[in-house]
């Protein structure tokens, strides 16, 4: 059996359409059809693409097979001597084997629910996301353990939002996780000092911006006093 062959008579298997296969594969319709027509195969450059189209490998669209998987060494090494056991002495290994790999599974299980914490400050003050209150990163905070899978792995400490402005996507009253740096990108959701005040909010070149547009923007002038705290990498609700 040809390539192309072996294309329609998987095209035909799979229900699937010639005109399809060329808006794929960037083949003209007319071009696959001389395939079928003239008995001819499709250039070697394309066999990958249209391998890909019909759902199957290279080597199965050359050669109708496909390519038995080979064990690793040590999987073969183990398999032969399997072979060299009689039957009785196969089974009692199949049956250490299977022993094994239960007290293995349970051992994991238990693993498992040992959970990796990490230990963060959290600020006692909010962050205004409406709201706002004066804030200086000498404030009072708590050294507090979070499970390690929750907490960013840039976080350096968490500060809570307070009020509604940054809904739905932050609902009031989350623990933020935030990166305290000065370094950040206008379209970041920050906290930023603006007069001693902190704001949990998207820092655009004009000012501060809410997410819930039923808050406007935070002019920030000159004549303000203004920094930023931190890049906003998440949160977490308790």
């Amino acid at each position: 059996m040809t390539i192309s062959q072996r294309i329609f008579n998987i095209l035909k298997e799979k229900k699937l359409k010639q005109k399809d296969l060329a808006a794929y594969t960037g083949i003209s319709t007319s071009a696959i059809s001389a395939w079928n027509k003239n008995n001819t195969n499709p250039a070697a450059e394309s066999i990958s693409t249209i391998a890909d189209f019909l759902g199957v490998s290279i080597e199965y669209l050359l050669t109708g097979k496909e390519k038995s998987p080979s064990l690793p060494n040590d999987e073969q090494e183990l398999l032969s001597y399997y072979k060299k056991l009689p039957e009785r002495e196969q089974m009692k290994l199949i049956g250490r084997a299977s022993a094994l790999a239960e007290m293995y599974e349970e051992q994991v299980q238990r693993d498992s629910l040992i959970t990796m914490t990490t230990n963060l400050k959290v600020y006692d003050i909010a962050a205004g996301a409406g709201v706002s209150t004066p804030f200086s990163d000498d404030d009072n905070y708590t050294i507090r353990e979070f499970p390690q899978t929750d907490v960013p792995t840039n976080a350096t400490c968490g500060i809570y939002a307070n009020g509604n402005s940054m809904e739905p996507k932050y609902p009031d009253g989350c623990l933020l996780w935030v990166r305290e740096t000065q370094e950040v990108n206008y379209g970041d959701i920050v906290i930023a000092i603006l007069n001693g005040e902190p704001f949990f909010k998207i820092l655009q070149q004009d000012g501060l911006y809410s997410i819930n547009k039923a808050y406007k923007t935070i002019p920030v002038t000159e004549n303000d006093t203004f920094s930023i705290f931190g890049k906003v990498l998440g949160y977490y609700v308790e």
